[in-house]
């Protein structure tokens, strides 16, 4: 990330702060996921899938692609997501 602001640190420090936020946030960076597929992947309940992807949309690292859906929602990392996980990679040995 070329100029990082006290927010994308801060965001950076929840989206660390959080074992399922990171997980999320990394794979979503690469794929477009349900939350029921993520539970299933991750061996969550999607109750704590969908609290969790809804925290992420709230500081903008993850978007809803479908939001019009009731079920089978599709998920993604933002533009903002995808340089905050450059930036994690960066500065940590998370893979």
């Amino acid at each position: 990330m070329t100029n990082i602001t006290g927010e994308d640190w801060d965001n950076i420090g929840y989206v660390l702060s959080g074992k399922l936020r990171l997980k999320l946030l990394l794979y979503l960076t690469n794929k477009v996921s349900t939350p029921s597929h993520l539970a299933d992947l991750l061996g969550e309940p999607c109750s704590r899938i969908t609290v969790t992807l809804r925290e992420l949309m709230d500081i903008g690292v993850v978007e809803c692609l479908t939001p019009d859906r009731r079920k089978g929602k599709l998920y993604t990392a933002t533009k903002k997501g995808i340089e905050i996980v450059k930036e994690i990679h960066e500065m940590t040995d998370i893979a």
